[in-house]
């Protein structure tokens, strides 16, 4: 057989190849779990664990800074813990653009989804390890960065009732424990079912270049900059008012 020859037997081979590929994700694209694709289900269960994850720190973690020592808390003042969860609150949502832009520009939404549950797990887990203000900083930011690539309204009306009735049993450790271990099962759930998700959705859709010039490249975070410090001001603001 000649070169030529050759050439179009692989050619075939490649062309067989590729569309047992393109068969295989749309049949599995077709699978459906009550009437809807069944990734979503997989996606659905993520978003709710994370949730719970997220309102199950926070219906605990004002009472962890303001409770006294004695009682397993940080004996924090109660106007400046209410001003760093407005702060923290603040920050949530700003990352909520720092995630967006890393997912068009750097890495993927798929990549950034899993990262970013990763990130709110680890957060979580500082919560429950760490010691003190050393635990509280680095779960907070961890936790803030994380949530900003994860919205979602389900797993919010368990999260606290658990998380708070844990607290009073066994303290605030265990309570930030069962947080990251909610977040931890929508975590492994997510990493069995992604290798069933679209090609499409592991692609980058702008990816970032390396800028030709550096002039006024500083100046184009400032206005986020000062967003940031805006929200995070009115948030302080907001949760020292009295009631």
């Amino acid at each position: 057989m000649g070169g030529a020859g050759i050439a179009r037997a692989t050619e075939r081979i490649s062309s067989i190849t590729v569309g047992e590929d393109l068969t295989t994700h749309q049949h599995e694209s077709t699978k459906q779990c009550l009437g809807q694709p069944r990734m979503l289900a997989s996606l659905f269960s993520v978003e709710l664990w994370e949730r719970f994850s997220f309102y199950g720190m926070q219906g605990i973690i004002m009472l962890y800074m303001y409770y006294q020592t004695t009682d397993g808390g940080l004996g924090m003042d109660q106007s400046v813990a209410a001003g760093i969860v407005g702060a923290y609150g603040g920050t949530v949502y700003l990352c909520t653009i720092l995630g967006a832009w890393i997912a068009d520009r750097l890495i993927g939404s798929e990549r950034a989804m899993f990262a970013n549950a990763v990130l709110i797990m680890a957060g979580h887990v500082a919560l429950s390890v760490l010691p003190g203000y050393a635990g509280l900083a680095t779960g907070l930011l961890l936790i803030a960065v994380g949530s900003g690539g994860l919205k979602a309204n389900i797993g919010g009306l368990m999260g606290p009732l658990l998380t708070g009735w844990v607290q009073q049993q066994w303290g605030f450790h265990v309570g930030f424990a069962l947080a990251a271990i909610g977040m931890a099962v929508g975590l492994t759930q997510y990493v069995v079912s992604r290798r069933r998700l679209p090609r499409d959705v592991h692609q980058i859709p702008t990816r970032c270049h390396a800028p030709t010039t550096h002039s006024g490249s500083s100046l184009r975070w400032w206005p986020w900059l000062r967003l940031w410090w805006r929200c995070c001001w009115a948030g302080c603001t907001r949760a020292t008012l009295p009631m």
